[in-house]
């Protein structure tokens, strides 16, 4: 087998990586529990048997920060690059969101550079990301409002061809297509805003600059934790919680207010769909009650900011007289 080039441990925000020299060595890994000591790992070099008088064994070791930038100073350039050490493996990201992790990490720091403070910088980064996205959220906005006016004629369709799957499928793609109404077109922002969150975690869980970053202290002291708003000092059965969290709660809040305000459809499939729409806040709440603050943060200032939006779309369909009235006119017109 190839010779071990190095091997190491890797924690959440600093590595330890050990070259060996050009012995074959056997290297062990021990991950058993220590009462003394709340997470352990251990690695271990045995040496063949010693057939000389002596033998000197040569280490090379690393212990820092697990930065790219700390670990690729450790690349010759001197060497061909297949013979690098390549330390910077250690920083392991899902490649399909490593590239969107290091734009996200690249304006997080930009934005700190700017106002040196994480969180504002994650509010800085929110607030670009959902001007990027407010033409498609617009027209999401207004794709939802169309299909909301379809559904009279999409129940029409469903008496008509009752016990007919594939005729129903079909006529109603035609009338999608006629009416230029794209079905998924309302979920578009939030499926290609996940990405994003995804990579934020990452970071927040990663990003070595965070370790310990305040937003609003003592309230928000570490942006990369969970914030601590009121210690209960006790734990609640069930749950497990020993501290009361604010910004979950205001988390849960919004999402509730940006449902609220949401178009949707009346009938009995989107009343259906309205239940789900409220029952992911709860969900969501849960999963994050105990995740980073920042990224707690972020989907809170991400709610808000989408109500300030909805807010003012809405406000410009009903200065233009709304689609709506529009579409009713057409679908009057329109002989059955």
């Amino acid at each position: 087998a190839d010779r071990v080039r190095w091997t190491g441990i890797v924690g959440k925000y600093f590595t330890l990586v050990v070259v060996p020299d050009e012995t074959d060595y056997t290297i062990t890994y021990d991950a058993r529990s220590d009462p003394d000591i709340e997470r352990r790992t251990a690695l271990f070099f045995s040496r063949p048997s010693i057939t000389s008088a002596a033998e000197t064994d040569v280490y090379r070791i690393y212990a820092g920060p697990k930065q790219n930038r700390e670990l690729k100073s450790y690349n010759d350039p001197n060497l061909k690059s297949t013979d690098w050490l390549r330390l910077d493996q250690t920083v392991r990201t899902a490649a399909i969101i490593r590239w969107l992790a290091n734009v996200v990490r690249f304006m997080l720091d930009t934005f700190y550079r700017l106002i040196p403070n994480y969180g504002v910088a994650i509010i800085l980064l929110t607030l670009v990301i959902k001007i990027l996205f407010f033409p498609l959220t617009r027209k999401s906005s207004e794709s939802t409002k169309r299909m909301a006016q379809l559904q009279p004629q999409i129940e029409e369709l469903r008496n008509k061809f009752k016990g007919k799957p594939e005729r129903l499928n079909q006529a109603t793609m035609e009338l999608y297509k006629r009416e230029k109404v794209n079905p998924i077109g309302g979920c578009l922002p939030m499926l290609l805003q996940m990405p994003i969150f995804f990579a934020l975690y990452t970071v927040l869980m990663e990003h070595f600059d965070l370790r310990g970053a305040a937003f609003i202290v003592p309230w928000i002291s570490d942006l990369s934790a969970p914030e601590r708003f009121l210690p209960l000092g006790f734990e609640l059965p069930l749950l497990g919680w020993s501290d009361l969290r604010l910004l979950p709660f205001l988390m849960l809040g919004t999402t509730f207010l940006q449902t609220k305000i949401m178009p949707t459809a009346q009938t009995g499939s989107a009343n259906q769909m309205r239940m789900i729409t409220y029952a992911m806040p709860v969900v969501f709440f849960f999963i994050l009650y105990n995740l980073a603050s920042g990224l707690v943060l972020y989907w809170t200032v991400q709610n808000i900011l989408t109500v300030v939006q909805q807010l003012y779309i809405n406000s410009q369909r009903d200065d233009r007289g709304g689609p709506s009235s529009k579409s009713a006119l057409v679908n009057k017109k329109r002989p059955t």
